[in-house]
Order: C-alpha cells, then sequence, then structure tokens
C-alpha cells in the first residue's frame, strides 16, 4: 500500500515542479529546494523512527505516516491549484482536458511489475538456493523474458506505460541509469551502515539515525549550492562529482574496524557521502526532466523515481548475499561474531563504493551535451 501511495505522489508531484518553472535555472532552483526538502525530511524521520523506536516501539513507525498523508490530503487541493497539473497549465490548448479519454496500459503493468518481481525475488534467494542452482537461473532468465515482453508491448501499445523514445533523450536515458547505481551505492550504504552499527557497535534506534543525521544534514545544506553549480556548468558533471565523493565515502567506511567508533570511523564517511548526495540526486533529476514535454511529464518522474528505488532494492539483496556470504566464511574458520560480520558488512561495502564509482564512466558515456549545458563538455 505505501509503494502504491508512493507510486502516485512521486510522479504528480515532481512532474508538478517540472510543468511549473521552465527549463534552466528556474527549473533547477526549483529542484535544488525540493532535493533540500526532501533532505529535511530524511533528516526527520531518522530522528523520529529513533525516538519511536527506542521509546515507544518500533511498530509505531508506521503510524507516523498517518498524520504526515492526513496533512497531506488536506492541504493539497489548497495548496496545488488544479491549473497546476500537468498539461492543464493556463492557456495550454493542449491540455489534459481536452485531449479525449486516456488509455491505461495494462499489459504493459502487468509484465514489468511481474518481470522485476521475479528478478528481485531471484537475486533476493540466491544467497540460500544457490547463484548456479536451477532455481536461481530459471528465475533471472524468467524475468528477463517478461522484460523482453515488457519492451515488445510497449512498441506496439497505443497509448504506452513507457513511451521508449522517451530513452532516446541521452539526458534522460543516461540520468536513469546514474540514478539507478545511486539508489544502488547509497540506498545500500545506509542498510549495510545500520547493521554495523547495530549489530557490531551496539547503537540504540535512536543513536544510529542521530548518526545519519551527519549525512542528511550535510544533504540538505548543500542543496542550494548544488543546483548554482548545475545552472553554471551541466548536470552531468556535477551527479558525477557527486557519485565519486558517495564512492569514496562508502570507501573509506569499508575500513571501519570491529572495535570502531563514531567520531573516528564514520563520521568522516558520513559526512562525504552526505554530500555527494547533494551533488548527485539533485542534477540526477534535473537530467531525468531535460528535454521532456509536459505530457510526458509524469511518465519521467515515474521513471527516474523506480530507477533509483529498484537500484536500492537489487543493491540490498546482491549486498546481502555477498556479506552473508562472507560472514559464514570467517565464522567457519573460527572468527568470533563482530569480526565475521564487520568482514562481511566489508565486502559488501566495497561493491557499494565501486558501484559508486561506475556510475562517474555510466554519465560520461551515456549523457551527450545538452542544450542546457553553459560550457562545452
Amino acid at each position: 500500500m505505501q509503494g502504491l501511495g508512493a507510486a502516485l505522489v512521486l510522479p504528480a508531484a515532481l512532474s508538478i515542479v517540472m510543468n511549473m518553472f521552465s527549463e534552466g535555472a528556474e527549473r533547477n532552483k526549483a529542484l535544488g529546494i525540493w532535493g533540500g526538502v526532501g533532505a529535511l525530511g530524511g533528516t526527520v524521520g531518522l530522528l523520529a523512527g529513533g525516538i519511536l523506536t527506542t521509546y515507544v516501539g518500533w511498530q509505531y513507525i508506521f503510524f507516523f505516516n498517518v498524520p504526515i498523508g492526513a496533512a497531506a490530503l488536506a492541504l493539497a487541493p489548497k495548496v496545488v491549484p488544479a491549473g497546476n497539473e500537468p498539461g492543464n497549465e493556463p492557456g495550454n490548448e493542449h491540455s489534459r482536458a481536452h485531449s479525449g479519454p486516456r488509455r491505461y496500459d495494462t499489459s504493459g503493468a502487468v509484465s514489468i511489475t511481474a518481470a522485476l518481481l521475479v528478478l528481485v525475488y531471484a537475486i533476493s534467494q540466491a544467497p540460500q538456493a544457490g547463484w548456479a542452482a536451477t532455481q536461481t537461473v530459471a528465475l533471472l532468465a524468467a524475468g528477463a523474458a517478461l522484460l523482453a515482453l515488457f519492451l515488445v508491448i510497449e512498441t506496439k501499445a497505443e497509448a504506452p506505460l513507457l513511451p521508449l523514445p522517451l530513452l532516446r533523450l541521452s539526458s534522460v536515458a543516461g540520468s536513469n541509469a546514474v540514478g539507478f547505481l545511486l539508489g544502488t551505492s547509497f540506498i545500500t550504504f545506509v542498510f549495510l551502515g545500520t547493521l554495523y552499527m547495530q549489530q557490531v557497535l551496539g547503537f540504540s534506534a535512536l543513536a544510529t539515525g542521530a548518526a545519519w543525521m551527519t549525512a542528511s544534514v550535510t544533504s540538505l545544506a548543500c542543496a542550494g549550492f548544488s543546483q548554482r553549480i548545475v545552472t553554471k556548468t551541466s548536470p552531468k558533471r556535477v551527479m558525477a562529482v557527486g557519485m565519486a565523493l558517495i564512492g569514496a565515502g562508502i570507501l573509506w567506511a569499508a575500513q571501519a574496524p570491529v572495535n570502531g567508533n563514531f567520531w573516528p570511523d564514520l563520521a568522516g564517511p558520513f559526512f562525504i557521502a552526505g554530500l555527494g548526495t547533494s551533488f548527485a540526486f539533485i542534477p540526477i533529476s534535473i537530467g531525468a526532466l531535460t528535454g521532456v514535454t509536459e505530457r510526458d511529464a509524469g511518465v519521467a518522474s515515474g521513471l527516474l523515481s523506480t530507477s533509483q528505488n529498484l537500484g536500492g532494492v537489487i543493491g540490498v539483496a546482491v549486498a546481502s548475499s555477498i556479506a552473508a556470504s562472507r560472514f559464514h566464511t570467517l565464522a567457519r574458520h573460527g572468527y568470533a561474531t563482530a569480526a565475521a560480520l564487520t568482514g562481511g558488512f566489508h565486502w559488501a561495502l566495497w561493491l557499494c563504493g565501486l558501484t559508486g564509482l561506475a556510475a562517474i564512466i555510466v554519465a560520461f558515456v551515456l549523457i551527450r551535451r545538452t542544450a542546457t549545458d553553459n560550457v562545452t563538455d
């Protein structure tokens, strides 16, 4: 249900931001504020989640969303005018209200959902079943076949769920690829770092949430600076810097020892990675919307959200497999539990860090120069 809600809210909200501000400096500033608000929400969520888990119970982190949803439900009709809906701006002769009935690509939705579910399930079960096991190979093959079926459906659908010509825009395709790697690296880093702090260092939920505020507050503080740099240079250069910082921060964290402490071992990596998110997330959002028409704003926004979250899901599944395998190997060789856990986290963090650095290459290979770039790449 929360995933369904996110699927409705995120594309709609981001597409409204896109259509209210023209491409260039104006939209970049708006997306900088968007990124800052996201970082603020993450900061509040980390602290509130830690407090609720420590003093009330972990179940109440879910109830925490109820008043937020109720407030959004009450405020949205008043704060977001109908005239600002994507494709329905004042003076727009091609408003959705005049474009006739719109079809829903049911076949495309079913095939891509099934493909992603099968692929993620295959990866998540691979540590138990074995990567070369018949089950894993069969599921991966089935997922690939469903993904191919989705692409075929999209080429023939009257109103495709994902208009494939959208991916011909290098900025859109490249930004989504980097967004996928951002999710794979940073979201997985948060997952692994949380386990390390709680299972190895013995941090409470509240202490863990407070520790992660190092990253989120840094991201919030630098959001405005990030969008100004994008306006003066280009999205791909800034996102490359951001992914370099994220990768470097994660690789630094991979050196944390079994008897580590927050300030000498984690504060620096969290600060660097948090700085990297502000320089990666905002230009990725800008690049993923560059050259997109108002009609495709919702699709482009949904694609970006899906890319980042899918990257996180697959990253966590793969990293968990690596960490668990290394843990069991070290445990069989007589390592203490904390040392074996740390060794497993180290291997998984190395993968996350290298994934973040690989995004630099992806950005420069896939994203060609656009009209919004102010310098020659």
